[in-house]
């Protein structure tokens, strides 16, 4: 656990380790599938939601735009379509 309701690491470390961890391997294997399929995209987005929830202990109603903005997060589609144009 690294995360309690009054214990834990600091919002910034688990948004690193998030970022190393869950987004790298999101990002490894975002040239494997196109990110136009809106079922794969949208699975990959519930998983960075949660994660980033989890990391800044935010409530579900908190709105993804509110959430990215706060993390400092560009939404995943966005982020493929970057590595992509630095790739080629």
């Amino acid at each position: 656990m690294l995360r309690g309701t009054w214990w834990g690491n600091s919002p910034r470390t688990l948004l690193s380790i998030y970022k190393a961890f869950v987004r790298g391997s999101m990002e490894y294997g975002s040239f494997t599938f196109p990110y136009n399929n809106h079922s794969i995209m949208s699975s990959l987005d519930k998983i960075q939601f949660k994660a980033i929830r989890l990391c800044l202990g935010l409530r579900k109603t908190t709105p993804t735009n509110i959430m990215l903005a706060e993390a400092r997060e560009p939404p995943l589609c966005m982020r493929f379509k970057y590595l992509t144009s630095k790739y080629i």
